[in-house]
């Protein structure tokens, strides 16, 4: 279960936290929170007992044999002062000094860099000189070199203590005082030093001036292993010898899969790594910690305990000492461990499953919700019960002006919104008898019995040998692994070793005996031929890469299990895409417009939209339609007409006769599109869907044909076999006709261009079966997108490789924005300037920084409440304000903030209960908005007009029958009214959910243009509130959605973890520090992310050339008639040679004479797409038939790009 991201220093890898520990209170509050003295040994750890006391401190870790401190011994209070030395580097016993903590000048010591680059710059150009001339000293011109890489890496954010500062300003010739201010300077050069008293031996004490230090290392980590909540629902259900027993097993599940990471990451470096220099890594002896067991959540909703959930923490210093007998910290600066996190989650879980097997007879099933092996008989309302979320937005009501009354009415109304947990203590004073008593009366209320739930839970014990790791399939392991759909390579192109370990575990439903078990195996199916080795030298950059917006660590070569891997069917589908762009060329199709056609075609776009096409897009239209390569691509960044581009681009094939289709990965920006363009399209998976009908149609015919005569290749045969096979008897007798049509009009058969828009979002396996089908049907693939928007969810995206290897266009003029303020800001933002985007929107009052997370979600819910004001109708408000979030969490925590808005202010009518999906609950009101989830074309599951995942609406009302939705959206006729009825079965399945916010993601290439007049005069609309940190491409996204304003919400605490406010001095003294702080961090941030190695192919890696396309375009063969034809060309052009093939120059020259001479090329009026569909075996269908029926427009849809 993947949890929401905390920016900053805490990864959260599934069931496993990784934190830094920067502070002596951080140490504190891991020896206090709740645990008394408690001497007794090991095995009194996880007594179960009713004296009321939490689960002792225990010691752990290897390295504690150095110090004589037996692991697995339960700490005593006077073992704290040992823990908090131990924390600090030192000696427990002696109190040596092992490990010195990392000194650094404080932050209000040093300046910014940003104004002494600039004023230096400034200085430079005055005197007409290069910056670095006006350094007469070496030494200081590199001092000033290094300064503006700083700024150019790292923007307003990188700084300088303040007496080199002033000495490069006074060598080029500045004064301090002229850069910073007089003022500024003095003060960071006074917190420079700091005085403190000195006593001799004699007793005299003297003031003395020293260096003013603070410690900025990291003292040691926290690793908190969580398990599914059926393992703790189980404990807190069964009887108290087998609680007991289940707590046992998951303890010792933990410290041997503790053990394991020890083995493999708490290892030293000795010497300089990088610069031409290699460290040498050297083994320990191990860590040295302690861990806390807890057994519940937090209490919620002013309950008097928490849910049943049992995790332990495991703290341990940052040092270890090696076998050359040296101390030092950890090696990889702690990045090891992060690597290791996941893996060390599922090695936990899976001995947890196999102890609870071999004991009591455990079963476990994979969840459907969250993807964990869950303890099979516990059922999923139980568990979503346990799995409670605080209800206090009664005070965030409050704060919005409702009185107390109201605003708890609508807390009580809406159980399921939420702001935040408070962070209340644990009980961790109730004991477990009490604990127990209470979880089983709140279980009984929702009408289930605890006790069968257990028994049931633990009904089928058998033998340990039965339960082994020899029981599962390897090859079910193996395929599971490399499946494209949820394997090792499913959203990247490379995997560790440690993913493959960590992979494997999760694969074993009763787990495995011991972590060498699952080793082993992990190496068995590693060697298998589906898995691909990649060179160690292949590492550019593969130290990191980005998911979601999270970085993620790869390995270097010295880390542990560091081995990169990938998957054949990666390293195909890059081969059909770079072999398709390498060999891209003029001349190479048939598809292409004569420079007649296209000025017709632009002025037929022109006179109906009212405007001119830019120069930029006339240039790349050109581009497109007056070539015949196959393969295409355009960047374009956003708003800057790309879907103007294709309907004009669309105009001028079709006025040629040619057949245009087009998709996108999601069903409405497939839609809009259509809407927008006049281009009938669909989503990537109906197109690749059809493809698969199509190519299985025609494996049925090639079955049924195989000894037949005159067939050439039974499982590609042309439009001419096939037609003869239809009127063969073998046909008749298995009854092929159907298959036979399929085989002939699947896929992109009927398709002279196809459109792939946002195709950045389509990741390669999917683009690899486009383009292989576009190679069989003789389809021209245009690719419109932008690489620094959002990469496609699987392994990843080429299409800026692509772009680049065709040497495709590129749109820069953006015209969405009205603002010319916004324009630059996003362009900089864009060009990787992200301090100077977030420096004008914070100018402009357009960023909100508070302190808490819940604060800037109730700041942004409190201006969407304002920008609401005067919306004309609901369906208006939607297209002209929206709330974005990056992750689900955040989504639906707006959602329901919103929800219980509208209804503490009446604005709704009465709610409704509908159970979602996996056990979860919905509630629902006439008047919410909401938004569909599901597509549904055929009335399946609803009544009423098609729906499309993506849509949003309104409910107009609830009645027995469903829920009654209605939604606008644009078509090429208009603007049109659609409603459907959604029913229980299609709301169970998250057909429908509340639409107020979206995530980022579904966003990208909605715009949010509609406006209105406020109740004050002013404008409304085109607004776009962003809620929270994300990535580069995220955040690209969020910030040009609009046409009018942009509003980003961040916390600190979503941005700083404990660990970075220590370093960075402490909680922020003002408002000005707060922001100041987040604005650096969210830049540090997108320039972290702003590139990921999944765009980077494994080809690279292996040192792969793109070889011929594996399906190449066959050269047109010529009818009788057009033979002659063509005969007749030649010799008024070149002579005569009785060729009746082309070459792909000859092709292209004849299909431009052609299109020239359309009478005389052909005996008769016949259009290129008669041409084509006389190829393909004479097929009527028209293009995109069987995907939308809308009309071409001829003028400007709603919401053009201007």
């Amino acid at each position: 279960m993947v949890r929401e991201l905390r920016q900053g220093r805490v990864v959260i890898a599934v069931g496993v936290a990784v934190t830094k520990i920067a502070s002596t209170e951080q140490v504190d509050y891991r020896l206090h929170e709740g645990h008394g003295c408690d001497p007794r040994p090991l095995d009194a750890q996880v007594e179960y007992r009713a004296d009321g006391s939490e689960r002792p401190l225990v010691w752990i870790g290897d390295g504690l044999g150095e110090f004589g401190i037996e692991p697995g011994t339960a700490m005593s209070a006077s073992d704290f002062d040992a823990a908090r030395m131990l924390m600090a580097g030192a000696n427990p016993v002696t109190g040596e000094v092992l490990v010195a903590p990392k000194l650094a000048v404080s932050h209000d010591a040093k300046l910014p860099l940003v104004e002494l680059v600039t004023q230096v710059e400034l200085a430079a150009l005055a005197a007409g000189k290069q910056p670095g001339e006006l350094f007469t000293v070496v030494k200081h011109r590199d001092m000033f070199d290094r300064a503006a890489r700083a700024v150019e890496r790292t923007g307003s954010g990188a700084s300088l203590r303040a007496d080199e500062a002033g000495i490069v300003a006074e060598a080029a010739g500045l004064t301090p005082g002229q850069v910073w201010g007089q003022a500024a300077y003095g003060q960071a050069i006074a917190n420079l030093t700091t005085m403190t008293e000195h006593v001799d031996g004699d007793g005299v004490v003297t003031v003395v001036q020293v260096p003013r230090r603070i410690s900025v290392g990291n003292m040691g980590y926290d690793m908190t292993f969580t398990f599914p909540k059926s393992y703790s629902v189980l404990m807190a259900f069964a009887e108290t010898d087998r609680a007991q027993g289940i707590e046992t097993a998951m303890a010792a599940s933990v410290a041997d899969t503790f053990g394991w990471v020890q083995a493999h990451t708490s290892y030293g470096m000795r010497g300089k790594h990088g610069a031409g220099h290699t460290a040498e890594k050297v083994p320990t002896s191990g860590f040295c910690g302690w861990t806390m067991t807890h057994r519940s959540a937090r209490p919620v909703d002013g309950a008097p305990v928490g849910d049943p959930h049992w995790h332990m923490h495991v703290t341990f210093a940052n040092m270890a000492r090696g076998v050359d007998g040296k101390w030092g910290t950890v090696g990889a600066g702690g990045r090891d461990l992060i690597r290791h996190a996941r893996a060390a989650d599922m090695l936990a879980q899976a001995q947890a499953r196999h102890r609870l097997a071999d004991e009591f007879g455990c079963r476990f099933v994979r969840s459907p919700r969250t993807g964990e092996w869950e303890v099979a008989h516990i059922p999923e309302p139980v568990i979503h019960a346990f799995s409670k979320r605080g209800v206090v937005i009664a005070e965030m009501l409050e704060g919005f002006g409702f009185d107390p009354a109201t605003a708890s009415r609508a807390q009580r109304l809406l159980a399921a919104s939420r702001t935040r947990e408070a962070k209340t203590s644990e009980s961790v004073d109730a004991s477990d008898q009490t604990l127990r008593e209470i979880w089983q009366t709140q279980a009984r209320r929702l009408g289930v019995d605890p006790h069968a739930i257990a028994a049931a839970a633990m009904a089928d014990r058998r033998d340990a040998a039965n339960v082994s790791i020899d029981s599962v399939f390897i090859g079910q392991v193996i395929d599971r692994l490399q499946s494209a759909q949820d394997g090792l390579t499913a959203t990247r192109r490379r995997f560790s070793t440690v993913d493959a370990i960590a992979a494997v575990a999760d694969c074993l439903p009763e787990g495995a005996h011991s972590v060498d078990d699952i080793e082993a195996l992990a190496a068995v199916v590693l060697g298998d031929a589906g898995f691909i080795a990649l060179p160690e030298a292949g590492g550019v950059g593969r130290d990191r890469f980005v998911t979601n917006g999270q970085v993620r660590q790869l390995a270097h070569t010295h880390m542990g299990h560091a081995q990169l891997f990938t998957t054949v069917d990666v390293v195909h589908a890059e081969s059909v895409i770079l072999s398709a762009a390498a060999g891209s060329r003029d001349g190479q199709g048939s598809v292409m417009v004569t420079s007649q056609s296209a000025a017709m075609a632009r002025t037929i776009v022109e006179t109906g939209q009212g405007y001119e096409l830019s120069g930029e897009q006339v240039a790349v239209m050109d581009r497109l339609v007056g070539s015949d390569r196959m393969l295409d691509a355009v960047v374009g960044g956003p708003g800057t007409g790309k879907t103007t581009l294709m309907r004009a681009c669309r105009t001028a094939w079709e006025a040629e006769g040619f057949s245009v289709g087009g998709a996108a990965t999601q069903a409405t920006t497939g839609h809009n599109l259509c809407a927008e363009s006049g281009i009938s399209s669909a989503t990537i998976a109906s197109i690749l869907a059809s493809t698969d009908a199509s190519a299985r149609a025609r494996l049925s015919v090639a079955a049924g044909m195989r000894d037949a005569e005159g067939i050439t290749d039974p499982h590609n045969p042309t439009p001419q076999e096939l037609e003869a096979l239809g009127k063969a008897p073998i046909v008749a007798e298995h009854r092929h006709a159907f298959i036979v049509e399929q085989a002939q009009t699947g896929g992109l058969a009927n398709l002279d261009v196809f459109i792939v828009d946002e195709a950045s979002m389509t990741d390669d396996r999917s683009m690899a079966r486009l383009i292989t089908e576009a190679q069989r049907t003789g389809t021209k693939v245009v690719l419109i997108g932008d690489d620094k928007q959002l990469r496609g969810v699987g392994c990843g995206s080429l299409f800026a490789r692509i772009h680049a290897d065709v040497d495709g266009a590129s749109m820069t003029d953006n015209r969405r924005q009205n603002n010319i303020d916004e324009r630059q800001a996003i362009a900089a933002w864009r060009d990787g300037d992200y301090e100077t985007a977030l420096s004008s929107w914070d100018g402009r009052g357009k960023i909100a920084v508070t302190e808490t997370s819940d604060q800037a979600l109730s700041a942004m819910v409190a201006d969407w409440m304002r920008m609401r004001d005067g919306a004309p109708d609901p369906h208006t408000e939607m297209r002209g304000l929206v709330m974005l979030a990056h992750t689900n969490t955040a989504v639906n925590r707006l959602n329901e903030a919103a929800q219980a808005v509208r209804v503490a202010q009446g604005e709704t009518g009465p709610l409704t209960r509908y159970a979602g999906r996996h056990g979860t609950a919905l509630t629902f009101a006439p008047g919410d908005h909401v938004i569909v989830r599901i597509n549904d074309r055929n009335q399946a599951n609803h009544s009423g007009d098609d729906v499309l995942n993506g849509f949003r609406g309104v409910i107009e009302g609830i009645n027995d029958d469903g829920v009654a939705v209605a939604w606008q959206h644009d078509t090429p006729d208009g603007r049109t009214t659609a409603r459907a009825t959604l029913g229980r079965d299609y709301i169970a399945a998250g057909g429908l959910e509340l639409g107020y916010a979206m995530t980022v993601h579904r966003s990208q290439g909605l715009t949010i243009r509609d406006t209105w007049t406020a109740s004050d005069g002013g404008e409304h609309g085109g607004t776009v509130l962003k809620y929270g940190p994300s990535d580069a491409a995220s955040s690209l996204v969020g910030f040009t959605r609009h046409t009018n304003d942009v509003r980003l919400y961040v916390a600190r605490e979503q941005v700083e973890d404990s660990y970075t406010t220590e370093i960075n001095g402490g909680p922020p003294a003002d408002d000005a520090e707060r922001t100041r702080r987040v604005l650096i961090a969210l830049g540090a941030h997108a320039r972290a992310t702003e590139t990921t190695v999944n765009d980077r192919p494994v080809h690279d890696d292996l040192n792969l050339t793109p070889v011929d396309p594996p399906n190449p375009v066959p050269e047109p063969t010529l009818t009788p008639e057009e033979a002659a034809q063509y005969e007749e060309f030649k010799r008024a052009n070149r002579g005569t040679d009785g060729r009746t093939t082309l070459t792909p120059e000859e092709a292209r020259q004849y299909e431009q004479f052609k299109r020239d001479n359309p009478t005389r090329a052909t005996g008769r009026d016949r259009t290129p797409r008669e041409d084509k569909a006389k190829r393909k075996a004479g097929t009527s269908r028209t293009a995109g038939q069987d995907i939308d029926d809308n009309k071409r427009i001829q003028h400007d849809p709603p919401g053009r790009e201007r």
